[in-house]
């Protein structure tokens, strides 16, 4: 039985299905109800009761998720002790973050520029559902994350687990085109005008996605395609004009496809409400002098940033 295994039966009861579980955390269905056989014929009990329409924890399930609970919650006291004892700690700290080009290439020009922190700093590239739990379990100590990726449980999750969010751009969704769709010369673009092309995500967004983008989910032009992350998709819409996908333009401005002129961000007319990109800290572990220096630089970045109209 592995430790980090035991905050998945609490997604699960949370989810009340092992699809919809593995979607959020970003994991194959699988795998998923292979790690929860193995905790049940380890326990010795069934964890869950199986139904038509989902899940739901057993009496014993219950009991295992109150002590898993407790067990996870100890792992992550001895795990942040690296951050509230920093004599131990010293410098180093580890950057969690989305899979953005722009926040990649800030982290790479402040190691260019503080070559002292390079031996101090490690960087880690996960899905944004994963960026609060691997905060409050002491893996990182900054995590950059989008805010409405969490949409109705942001602002319980970070109480919860005793972090704190700090905004860094705000702007709406920009519609990604290849430089040769047949659109891709408008200055801004509607929904109405996107009806009859293919809406490409990536795994990590599909769940927020249907929440916000309901026509096309709801229609026969969402791609069967699922990639594991944006990239894949942008280079899929560069080899595939009639599609299209969203994204924020501020994570992307070195986005090699972006530069080269493959890709477009258009600006969207109708776009359903502003995103906001940040970082995410905990409140009672202190940062390293190296990990604020980069804050700063990272900080300094976005206040140059305009959003454009």
């Amino acid at each position: 039985m592995k430790i980090e295994h035991l905050h998945f039966v609490e997604e699960i009861a949370r989810a009340g299905s092992i699809n919809r579980a593995a979607e959020a955390l970003n994991v194959k269905q699988p795998y998923l109800s292979s790690i929860l056989l193995d905790l049940e014929q380890e326990a010795g009990v069934k964890l869950f009761s199986r139904h038509s329409w989902g899940v739901s924890l057993t009496e014993a399930g219950v009991g295992f998720l109150e002590a898993a609970r407790v067990i996870q919650e100890g792992y992550n006291q001895i795990l942040g002790l690296r951050h509230t004892h920093g004599e131990e700690a010293g410098e180093a700290f580890t950057v969690a973050n989305t899979y953005s080009y722009t926040l990649l290439d800030i982290f790479n020009d402040f190691l260019n520029q503080n070559p002292a922190c390079r031996s101090f700093v490690s960087y880690l590239e996960i899905p944004p559902q994963q960026i609060l739990d691997t905060l409050h379990q002491g893996k990182a100590a900054i995590g950059f994350t989008i805010r409405d990726m969490y949409q109705d449980t942001f602002d319980e999750e970070l109480k919860k687990k005793k972090l704190q969010f700090h905004r860094l751009c705000e702007e709406p969704f920009y519609l990604v085109l290849s430089k040769d769709h047949p659109l891709a010369e408008e200055k801004s673009l509607s929904s109405r005008q996107m009806q009859d092309y293919t809406f490409v995500v990536d795994r990590g967004k599909r769940a927020f996605h249907a929440k916000i983008f309901t026509w096309w989910y709801e229609s026969d032009k969402i791609s069967p395609l699922l990639f594991d992350n944006n990239r894949s998709v942008m280079y899929y819409l560069t080899k595939n004009p009639h599609c299209f996908s969203v994204g924020q333009k501020s994570l992307n401005l070195t986005n090699p496809f972006v530069t080269s002129g493959d890709l477009k961000y258009i600006r969207w007319e109708d776009s359903p409400y502003l995103l906001r990109t940040g970082y995410v800290v905990h409140k009672s572990r202190k940062l390293s002098p190296c990990a604020e220096a980069f804050l700063e630089h990272v900080e300094a970045f976005f206040k140059a940033y305009k959003v454009e109209d």
